[in-house]
């Protein structure tokens, strides 16, 4: 199996194969149309030769004619010029219908493909800046109309190569060097454009930290999030300036290119039209020496004329092709290539269990030292346990190894016997309630964000009421013009939330799910101290006899907990009750001190 890292990837048969597999992929989005379009690209492509064959028929029948017979010789190949003209035409404008129709098909289709495979990378890889320059390019720059693009150009790209098979047999009829001329010097000239399309792609790929970076300072000026400060702050002519010169350094670079590689294109096109003419006088010396008819000699010229323009043709599409495959291999096979976590079919999650943690060790992709190093402890079965410490102590980064979100550098993780890593992980989510500090706020409806904790119970409007009622949300929910049918957030004109409630929306949520395991990963910290341990109690209170994770850097709320776990710099440095640590006098008791005034 090839893999991201492997030297394999770079070696032509593994290029052809992505590219292949790109083609398949456009294909299977829309095989009817795609099927249409191949029978049209054939035809279309022996329209081009069929032209100067039948002027050329129709020179040497006029040649011949005589008398009144004379336009019934004429006739045949008149009908037949003018069909082949009706048959291209048609053919164009069935061409215009199914772009259309294919395009939007597999613009889906492809879309679809890299949000599900999004869904399916490790979430630890979203910790690294290149992933999502890789996501960037695969979904903003790629993955849409453009995959198309690659489809269309392709299809171009038969259309002429079909049409120049035949225009040489045509104009080979006149003098067999005269096509093998046009061809040999259109196949050196090829190499400006395709070296061109290289470039292209390597400077839009190197650019892309610097277009995600344009792309951010302008969410900053144009995000309602951001507004307020940037209108406090007085930031907007700033950061329109570095808009402007990130915009304007682009913009440089990309002009530059762009007209080193058109000096070059001129310069080249000067080669075809040398070989051109020799090839035109090739002919007319055949034609001279009687070797040839007039028709014969008018088809000749027609074609190679025409299998000039296909060849330019034709070079300039592979050059496009090639342009837009380089970024398929580049972007598109490279984001879906991207590791996944473990798919539906490992074991079956098990009820109620203790979790073992033994060394664990997890140290994020690029990271130069470990988030978490050697930690162990034991989690019964119901028990609560809070996890303590200061912001970057690893709270957050061992919740998400304990559910299986990451998976461990070194240790594991045990729930009863088996390890996290050997259950089927949507098994393990769907027995977890969770509150992250992160929570998302879900621009729709109140129940599709009390829901969502629960997606299979969306339309069960006695359960989604229950958990609000559990998350102190239904007070609030109550009061609202169309109570649980309300539009939230502003994105859609709905009604916007305090912090405090969107917090007890996003609790109400965690608690929608019978769960086994209950994760409150300190969402409040926009909260006071007060409202804060609120929140916390009444969490600890619905979790009964489950287990439950609760997780903050102040210290109130601790005493809610059957043990505390204390971290400090990625370590466990003590666990035990309140009253034990407060009695050790180390970490615990200091951090508990230095917060204590916020209990009084």
């Amino acid at each position: 199996m090839i893999t991201m890292n492997d030297p394999a990837r770079n070696r032509p048969t593994a290029k052809v194969y992505r590219l292949l597999r790109l083609m398949w992929e456009a294909w299977r989005a829309t095989p009817g149309p795609a099927a249409a379009l191949g029978l049209r690209t054939v035809l279309l492509g022996l329209t081009a030769p069929a032209l100067p064959w039948a002027t050329g028929r129709l020179v040497d029948a006029l040649s011949r004619a005589q008398g009144t017979d004379a336009f019934r010789a004429l006739v045949p190949w008149v009908l037949v010029i003018v069909g082949i003209r009706v048959a291209a035409s048609g053919l164009a404008q069935a061409g215009g219908w199914l772009e259309t129709h294919v395009r939007e098909t597999q613009y889906r289709h492809v879309l679809g493909t890299v949000l599900n495979k999004a869904t399916r990378v490790p979430l630890e890889r979203y910790s690294v800046p290149g992933f999502h320059d890789s996501l960037s390019r695969a979904a903003g720059d790629f993955a849409g109309y453009q995959m198309h693009d690659l489809f269309w150009r392709s299809v171009y790209l038969v259309q002429g190569l079909i049409a120049l098979v035949g225009l040489t047999w045509v104009a080979a009829r006149g003098d067999l060097l005269a096509p093998a001329l046009i061809l040999a010097t259109g196949l050196a000239t090829m190499v400006v454009p395709w070296r061109f399309g290289v470039q292209q792609y390597a400077l839009q790929r190197a650019m892309t930290p610097e277009t995600r970076l344009l792309q951010y300072m302008a969410t900053l000026l144009t995000e309602r999030s951001s507004a307020k400060e940037v209108r406090l702050f007085g930031l907007a002519p700033y950061l329109l300036r570095r808009w402007q010169g990130y915009a304007d350094h682009l913009r440089q670079r990309t002009l530059a290119l762009n007209n080193r590689g058109r000096l070059r294109l001129a310069a080249v096109d000067l080669i075809p039209l040398a070989s051109f003419a020799a090839a035109v006088l090739l002919i007319l010396l055949r034609a001279r020496a009687g070797l040839i008819t007039v028709g014969g000699t008018v088809a000749a010229l027609y074609a190679l004329l025409s299998l000039q323009e296909q060849w330019e043709g034709v070079s300039g599409r592979f050059a496009e092709v090639w342009g837009w495959y380089l970024r398929a291999v580049g972007d598109l096979t490279t984001f879906l290539d991207e590791p996944e976590t473990p798919r539906p079919g490992g074991l079956p999650a098990p009820g109620p269990q203790a979790i073992q943690v033994q060394d664990l060790t997890f140290t994020y992709p690029g990271a130069d030292h470990p988030a978490l190093e050697g930690i162990s402890f034991r989690l019964a079965a119901g028990e609560r346990v809070a996890l303590v410490g200061e912001n970057g102590a690893g709270k957050s980064t061992l919740v998400h190894l304990l559910l299986g979100l990451y998976s461990p550098t070194g240790g594991n993780v045990r729930i009863g016997d088996h390890d996290v890593r050997e259950l089927d992980p949507q098994a393990l989510w769907a027995r977890t309630g969770a509150v992250f500090q992160d929570f998302t706020q879900y621009h729709l409806t109140v129940r599709d964000n009390v829901g969502f904790g629960d997606v299979d119970r969306l339309e069960d409007h006695l359960a989604i009421g229950r958990a609000a009622a559990a998350g102190g949300a239904a007070d609030f929910i109550a009061e609202l013009p169309d109570q649980y049918e309300t539009v939230l957030g502003p994105t859609f004109g709905g009604r916007d939330l305090s912090v405090g409630q969107w917090q007890r929306v996003a609790t109400s949520r965690g608690l929608m799910r019978g769960a086994d395991l209950l994760v409150l990963d300190e969402p409040t910290a926009a909260l006071d101290p007060r409202a804060e341990a609120e929140v916390y109690r009444r969490f600890a209170d619905q979790a009964g006899g489950r287990t439950a994770i609760l997780i903050s850097h102040r210290m109130g709320f601790a005493r809610l907990a059957d043990r505390i776990l204390v971290l400090r710099e990625g370590r466990l440095v003590e666990q035990g009750t309140h009253d034990e640590l407060m009695r050790l006098g180390g970490e615990y008791q200091h951090l508990f001190g230095t917060q204590a005034r916020w209990y009084e």
